[in-house]
């Protein structure tokens, strides 16, 4: 019995030291040394000597808690992107999307100083970006108020007609001297008269003219010729391609003719040789003088016998010559 009670005891003492030595190995990944304490960490022998390094097992630091109201001042600050400005600035946001042009970029970029405003010291003026910053002054010294005529800075180019009402010249000058020392029935409905309702309209010539020189002439055809702020002022035709039947709708007659000849001047545009309007050509500039000398002295008229440059009509010999221009 006494020896059963030994050998009881004996097993429980050693189960205990198996316990324990496991514990160990769990908690700091390593065997336990036979002393109980940790183990040491031999390492591998270099350049042919062994070197024996302790390494005491580290503990992992501790996570500094943070209380919830301090953290939320800890995170880092990034610059604010357009969208997350129209979260509060949905309007703007949204003209600037649809009418922004060219400021349609980071807001940050113009409103560098930015929710600083302060009803006691009225300081918006200081805060707000300027104009001149960027562009200058584009129109003058005369026109520094930019939101005057610009009166909003998200859609620049979007203006109301009645905030530039008798200020065009500021800006246009020259349109507005041309219309001015030209005349011509544009003068009298004035600026407003054709660019209404917005500012920037360019209106269509045939919502007053109810039709052009030809069929279906479009209002780029129309200005071919024509400036419309000195629109009887025909512009110079060379380097322009001009249909002969723009040209034939006030010169019939001479369209008619040239249409019905067999000679090479049928095959011409009118404008190869009236390269400005009004202007007739001399015939040597292009044919020189063909005939002899005693000929050209006699009849230094070319049309005292060819009748009309555009049919160059022959006359019979019972024909008078007509008398040339």
């Amino acid at each position: 019995m006494r020896k059963a009670f030994w050998g009881m005891l004996v097993f429980l003492i050693a189960g205990l030291i198996w316990l324990v030595s496991c514990t160990t190995t769990a908690k700091t990944g390593e065997p336990a040394s036979k002393t109980g304490g940790p183990a040491r960490k031999i390492e591998a022998p270099s350049s042919g000597k062994a070197v024996g390094k302790v390494e005491l097992a580290k503990e992992a630091p501790r996570v500094k808690e943070v209380p919830p109201e301090k953290a939320l001042f800890e995170g880092e600050i990034k610059p604010l992107s357009p969208v997350e400005c129209a979260r509060c600035h949905y309007p703007i946001y949204r003209i600037l999307k649809d009418q922004g042009g060219k400021h349609r970029q980071v807001c940050t970029n113009c409103h560098e100083v930015y929710h600083r405003y302060n009803p006691l010291k009225n300081n918006w003026k200081a805060i707000m970006p300027r104009c001149d910053k960027c562009h200058g002054l584009p129109h003058g010294e005369a026109a520094r108020e930019c939101l005057s005529c610009h009166q909003e800075p998200h859609s620049p180019r979007r203006i109301e007609l009645a905030s530039v009402s008798g200020k065009c010249v500021s800006c246009h000058q020259r349109p507005s001297e041309t219309l001015q020392t030209h005349e011509s029935a544009h003068q009298e409905v004035g600026c407003e008269g054709c660019h209404s309702e917005r500012h920037g309209r360019v209106p269509k010539c045939f919502e007053c003219h109810d039709e052009g020189h030809v069929p279906d002439q479009t209002v780029e055809e129309c200005l071919m010729c024509h400036n419309p702020h000195m629109p009887r002022d025909i512009k110079v035709f060379e380097g322009l391609e001009v249909d002969n039947r723009v040209c034939g709708a006030c010169h019939k007659i001479e369209l008619d003719r040239l249409a019905s000849t067999t000679t090479k001047h049928g095959k011409q545009t009118c404008i190869f040789c009236h390269n400005r309007h009004g202007f007739k050509p001399k015939c040597v500039g292009c044919h020189g003088k063909p005939h002899s000398e005693a000929l050209h002295r006699k009849f230094p008229q070319c049309l005292k016998c060819h009748l009309d440059p555009h049919s160059l009509r022959r006359p019979r010999l019972t024909e008078a010559p007509a008398q040339g221009k």
